[in-house]
């Protein structure tokens, strides 16, 4: 989305650390820019620092999946916060079967 907002935009140059492998438009995946039948061109530079910056995108996403353990165990343990809903916590699934609590009278509801 964002390779297209910036041929859009008509912008001249874009430069970038990391490329990603998974879903990257500027030469991972696709490469959107190097299509030269587009009425605009934007040169790319990728890779600068590419190093550097995917240790801190490592270093992130593993910080984030750590947090998301730890929230989902202190919910689990029935700690603080916004708990996910529990099978306890469910509404029956209906079967169709009719359940009468009471014995049928022939008195109206």
């Amino acid at each position: 989305m964002c390779a297209m907002a910036i041929l859009h935009a008509r912008i001249k140059r874009v430069v970038f650390a990391a490329p990603d492998p998974k879903t990257g438009a500027a030469g991972s995946v696709v490469d959107l820019f190097g299509n030269r039948t587009l009425n605009h061109q934007t040169e790319v530079a990728g890779g600068v620092q590419a190093e550097a910056a995917g240790a801190l995108l490592r270093e992130f996403f593993a910080q984030r999946r750590a947090e998301l353990r730890a929230e989902r165990s202190a919910a689990a343990a029935g700690g603080e916060g916004d708990a996910a809903p529990t099978a306890d916590d469910a509404a029956p699934i209906p079967t169709g079967e009719v359940i009468e609590s009471q014995p049928p009278t022939d008195e109206p509801r």
